[in-house]
């Protein structure tokens, strides 16, 4: 049991491991409270990792990012980086930010593609050099001020509501979502719903849960225009299949 107890207590950290596992006490409520935000928090970790696969996958595909805003992109990214530094810096649980480092891996690798199919090689090299100086500074410099990085995240709020609003306005604008995954979407919207939870209870800090909160009500309307497209593509078809079968039988 030793040998695995650094690993259940991932899960289980401080007193709680106690709790449940030698006093058999399962109606502490703080830790049932800690043990499901732990595994949301791992399972967001988890989930992040492919959570952008989708549209990754769609943008080769299709050898196109038509319909994927890059200025909602850069904000995008601006977004994650300052979240990840944020939590970084302050030494917040990694279950609590984590997924935001393979969040701005993915949607790094989103913006060099939409830049490349596009013909923007030289931009998409400037993006580069600039993101990589980012990290660089806020993450391994040392020289990243905390009163400059809390700026970042308290920033965020407008950033991410800016950031979705753009792409929410891109697909009103276009009269479709283009190239913007359905999958990506739900997983976002469902991912930013249970980090209000997780960072409620290990962290407390209420700057890190209302960007969360603006997040998942932004998240909630780029879902509500997928779905509504995804119907308006599924009743079409219904509509035309119903014509031929009318045409078909007045032929007859």
């Amino acid at each position: 049991m030793d040998s695995i107890k650094p690993y259940v207590q991932l899960m289980l950290p401080g007193h709680c491991y106690d709790t449940f596992l030698e006093d058999l006490n399962f109606f502490d409520v703080d830790c049932w409270k800690v043990f499901i935000s732990k595994g949301l928090g791992y399972g967001i970790i988890l989930g992040s990792v492919l959570v952008k696969l989708p549209q990754i996958l769609k943008i080769l595909a299709a050898k196109s990012g038509v319909g994927l805003s890059m200025l909602s992109i850069y904000l995008e990214l601006l977004a994650v980086t300052s979240s990840c530094a944020y939590g970084y810096n302050a030494k917040f649980p990694f279950s609590s930010y984590g997924d935001s480092l393979f969040m701005l891996v993915q949607t790094s690798i989103i913006a060099i593609l939409v830049l490349m199919f596009s013909g923007r090689t030289v931009t998409c090299m400037l993006y580069l050099a600039i993101q990589s100086a980012i990290i660089w500074f806020l993450f391994l410099s040392g020289l990243a001020p905390s009163d400059l990085i809390w700026a970042l995240q308290a920033a965020n709020m407008p950033v991410v509501a800016s950031s979705k609003m753009i792409q929410a306005f891109e697909n009103y604008k276009n009269g479709h979502t283009g190239q913007l995954s359905a999958i990506t979407v739900v997983l976002l919207f469902l991912g930013s719903l249970a980090r209000i939870f997780t960072s409620h209870q290990e962290t407390g800090d209420l700057t890190m849960i209302l960007v969360f909160v603006v997040g998942t009500l932004c998240n909630g309307i780029l879902l509500f225009q997928v779905l509504n497209a995804l119907l308006i593509v599924q009743l079409s078809r219904v509509v035309f299949s119903y014509c031929i079968i009318i045409v078909g039988k007045t032929t007859l």
